[in-house]
């Protein structure tokens, strides 16, 4: 079962750099929609939104811009099916 810390490293490296308070993606300021995975707290309430975009239809990272592997995705449906420990 994927840890959160685990998770996190995935979403650091392939969601923050748009969903961030500083977005390092040029072209992205601000966070697109206002979402913003720069803590463990904005990660777990947006489980729901992630889990979707993400896992289920896999229109995040949009265009899949950071090179999200399927191998990540799948660490964030088993977190997910998990109950997000």
């Amino acid at each position: 079962m994927p840890s959160f810390a685990q998770v996190q490293a995935i979403i650091v490296q392939r969601c923050v750099g748009c969903h961030s308070a500083h977005p390092g993606i040029p072209g992205f300021s601000p966070a697109p929609l206002g979402i913003r995975y720069d803590s463990e707290a904005q990660i777990r309430a947006d489980v729901g939104r992630i889990n979707v975009n993400v896992v289920q239809t896999q229109f995040m990272p949009y265009g899949n811009l950071t090179d999200m592997t399927a191998d990540e995705r799948a660490v964030i449906a088993m977190w997910v099916q998990a109950g997000t420990p």
